[in-house]
């Protein structure tokens, strides 16, 4: 795999890890796994009232924010890359656990 393709998944890391974990936890809730989900993290927090201007920024503070020094990381250090797409990877499943579980007091269903 080159370095160009390992450094796409850290780039896109935010958007996969969040649309894998909210399949992943709404098939284990028993829904099937091809409809479509309204909980992503985005989506949840603004059906839980959180005001579209401020939603955008939040999800690049948890989400995107790894990303930036992980990237800089693989491209000084490309042997780092596995270790970086591993942390970042755990950092963003913390993320979408907090978005989903601690910032969510009550959760919202649809």
């Amino acid at each position: 795999m080159t370095l160009a393709v390992r450094l796409a998944y850290v780039v896109v890391s935010p958007i996969v890890i969040d649309g894998v974990a909210t399949r992943c936890w709404s098939v284990a809730r028993g829904k099937r796994w091809y409809t479509p989900r309204t909980d992503h993290s985005c989506q949840y927090l603004i059906r839980m009232g959180r005001p579209h201007q401020s939603v955008p920024p939040a999800w690049v503070a948890l989400d995107g924010l790894p990303v930036l020094p992980a990237t800089a990381m693989v491209l000084w250090k490309p042997q780092a890359d596995p270790g970086a797409a591993a942390v970042v990877t755990v950092i963003l499943a913390g993320a979408w656990y907090l978005v989903h579980f601690v910032v969510a007091k009550e959760r919202v269903t649809t």
